[in-house]
């Protein structure tokens, strides 16, 4: 098998698929412009097929013609040519339903067909009289038949009048696409899928051009007399190539929409599962069957255009048994917490809709659980508790004056088309997770007790040397290190000399003080004696208490993402707002104003801090390179060798700006992901619980 038979079988089998693929869309939406679509892919697909020297020589070897092979594939082209200009026709009909451009434009369709009918008569009238008339015959030519018989005139009459019916159909096919596609950007902006292949189409178009010019070029050298090496490379080698991608594009242009559609709902589909989860946790009699497992769910394939509407009207539906229990109130509560933070205005009504419903979701399972007990002491049946806490509830929300957005932030808009209203459910189903929405919960939760430094030491204590004790050692590591991208303080650390030019000892002092505090607490005898040690070694530096605050946090906030990024589980609510008390205790004995209110703010003033702060210094390259060496030997020791080779690939694109660096190659920063995660999965089986 040579090259061409693999081109040629290659495309065929390609043309193959995608013709399956439309035949699976004509069974289930039959329309004219989806005909004229697998008719165009089936003949492409055929003619290439034909073309292949293998099968080529393979019809003329069954049917006792040579050259009948050459005859099938230039009357498949041909068929071609006819049904794509039938397809233009079909594009450029102006009419509000494309089901009804078939009966407008039937007319000019009959005489479309009627012309290349004609035009195939006349190829085959030509070829026959070249094969009985002029006697052409013996040995086949599957790749160069058009320059080897180009001195025939009723062959060179045969092929001329195929080039002309191609290149007129290709030329109405290319101005169609290009008008189809300045229509849809006008018409139907959101269908970007759909201009795209239009586009594929004109530019398949264009390189048939090509093969067209390579062909005619090479058979008039031929019928002229100069057929030889010279000229029959245009025929035999360019030509095919130029074929072979137009098919490829023109093909490509019918499935790529088809692709992008699949793809996006898949996308959709398993973006939607959160608040799928949220829909069954509300209301299971939404659902009309069990939702399936997340690895089914994960692997689905099929159907997913029935699927998906399933869910959206599934999710619809609990968002209605669900709205009795809103309050908006938490809904204006995470608004204020997002747009403080500047997220993009689109964002914040999704995550002022996933507020208002994870906390209905919330107050309904609390009020129901209470129905439930009152209903056990009292006897009395628990439907009808439940529908009487659940009229006093909404009743009790309704005494309170909402504002004219209320009704977006209960999640039931209505949207104005199904893709719109898609895209929606998908943007709030990714807001579930958003660290706005668990703050406002945090913040309006009326069962959450209040956070003594107590339990909040015990709780960090835990996570610090029980759960994550390297973890938290490394983000630890890495947080002390963004300190050096603020000027303020990489020049004071700069100046002490000490982390330049003992950066071990000084390292080990630090480590020794806060693990002292970790350990035994702020209020007891070590940790006085440790708070006394860091208000000695602060009281006299010339920074400000934005300069202290923003230091506290990178020993707060950095080490919790560092666990939540690469630990065997991503830390809770709970051991962040331990760690938020652990260190707001801290501050308060050093005297430190000005701290935010909760483990959320601070994140977010640190991220602000550092946007302001960040810049490039002298000192603070110098406290990297000292500091390299300390961040390798805190590091997990899988990491430490990936570290040396290029610390770089630990540190995120704004502290890489901060020192001048660039960032790593990918190779650096694949191998640092893979054994992060290689480290999280044996660490997470080795945490998992086992069966007594």
């Amino acid at each position: 098998m040579d090259v061409y038979d693999v081109l040629f079988l290659a495309v065929a089998l390609v043309s193959g698929i995608v013709l399956a693929a439309k035949l699976h869309g004509l069974r289930q939406a039959p329309s004219a412009m989806l005909v004229a679509v697998c008719l165009c892919t089936a003949f492409v697909g055929s003619s290439f097929l034909v073309a292949a020297p293998r099968v080529y020589l393979l019809v003329g070897a069954l049917s006792g013609v040579p050259h009948l092979a050459s005859l099938l594939m230039y009357a498949l082209i041909t068929g071609f040519s006819g049904t794509a200009q039938v397809l233009a026709l079909l594009w450029t009909t102006e009419v509000s339903d494309p089901m009804e451009a078939w009966g407008k434009a039937q007319r000019a369709i009959c005489i479309r067909v009627a012309v290349f009918s004609l035009v195939l008569l006349l190829m085959v009238g030509l070829f026959t009289h070249a094969v009985v008339g002029e006697g052409i015959s013996g040995q086949s030519h599957p790749l160069d038949f058009d320059t080897f018989f180009a001195t025939s005139p009723s062959i060179c009459g045969f092929l001329l009048t195929y080039h002309a019916g191609l290149a007129y159909s290709l030329a109405g096919v290319c101005l169609a696409c290009r008008q189809h596609a300045r229509e849809l950007a006008i018409q139907e902006p959101d269908r970007v899928s759909l201009r795209t292949g239009v586009r594929l189409i004109a530019v398949g178009c264009m390189s048939g051009y090509g093969y067209i010019a390579c062909k005619v070029t090479a058979i008039l050298a031929a019928a002229a007399g100069r057929h030889g090496p010279d000229w029959d490379w245009l025929s035999t080698i360019a030509a095919p190539l130029f074929s072979s991608v137009g098919a490829t594009l023109i093909v490509g242009g019918f499935v790529y929409p088809a692709c992008s559609a699949w793809y996006e709902r898949r996308r959709d589909f398993l973006a939607l599962r959160p608040l799928w989860a949220a829909a069954a946790e509300a209301d299971r009699h939404v659902l009309l069957d069990p939702m399936p497992h997340r690895a089914v769910h994960r692997l689905t394939v099929r159907d997913l255009k029935w699927r998906l509407a399933r869910c959206i009207a599934e999710i619809r539906d609990a968002q209605l048994a669900m709205r009795i229990w809103m309050d908006p109130r938490v809904g204006r509560l995470a608004t204020r917490l997002a747009r403080a933070d500047g997220v993009p205005e689109e964002m914040v009504g999704y995550i002022a809709q996933a507020a208002t419903l994870r906390s209905a979701l919330r107050t309904r399972t609390t009020e129901l659980q209470r129905a439930a007990r009152i209903a056990a002491e009292q006897g009395l049946p628990l439907n009808a508790i439940s529908d009487a806490v659940a009229v006093a509830f909404a009743r009790g929300v309704a005494q309170e004056p909402q504002p004219a957005d209320s009704e977006a932030m209960c999640a039931t808009r209505a949207f104005p088309d199904q893709h719109r209203e898609r895209a929606g459910l998908v943007g709030l189903s990714r807001a579930l997770t958003s660290p706005y929405v668990a703050e406002a919960l945090r913040q309006t939760d009326p069962a959450a007790a209040p956070l003594t430094e107590e339990r909040a030491h015990a709780a960090y204590r835990r996570l610090a040397l029980v759960d994550f004790p390297e973890d938290l050692r490394a983000g630890m590591a890495l947080g002390f290190c963004r300190t050096f991208g603020v000027p303020a303080i990489a020049k004071v650390l700069a100046g002490t000399g000490r982390m330049t030019e003992q950066p071990a000892d000084r390292a080990k002092a630090t480590d020794a003080l806060m693990y002292a505090l970790i350990e035994h607490g702020l209020d007891s005898p070590q940790g006085r004696r440790g708070v006394r040690a860091l208000n000695r070694l602060h009281e006299h530096l010339p920074v400000g208490d934005e300069e202290f605050t923003y230091v506290l946090a990178t020993f707060c906030v950095a080490p919790l993402r560092w666990i939540d990024a690469h630990g065997w589980r991503p830390t809770t609510a709970g051991e962040r707002d331990a760690a938020y008390t652990f260190y707001a205790g801290l501050a308060r004995r050093m005297r430190i104003s000005g701290v935010p209110g909760s483990f959320f703010e601070l994140a977010a003033w640190m991220d602000r801090f550092e946007a302001e702060s960040f810049e490039v210094t002298a000192e603070g390259r110098v406290l990297l390179r000292s500091a390299r060496s300390l961040l390798t030997d805190r590091l997990p020791r899988q990491l430490a060798p990936l570290a040396r080779a290029g610390t770089a690939a630990l540190l995120d694109r704004c502290l890489l700006a901060a020192y001048g660096l660039r960032r790593p190659v990918w190779p650096v920063r694949a191998a640092v992901s893979a054994a992060l995660g290689l480290r999280a999965h044996r660490l997470r089986k080795l945490h998992r619980p086992r069966p007594r």
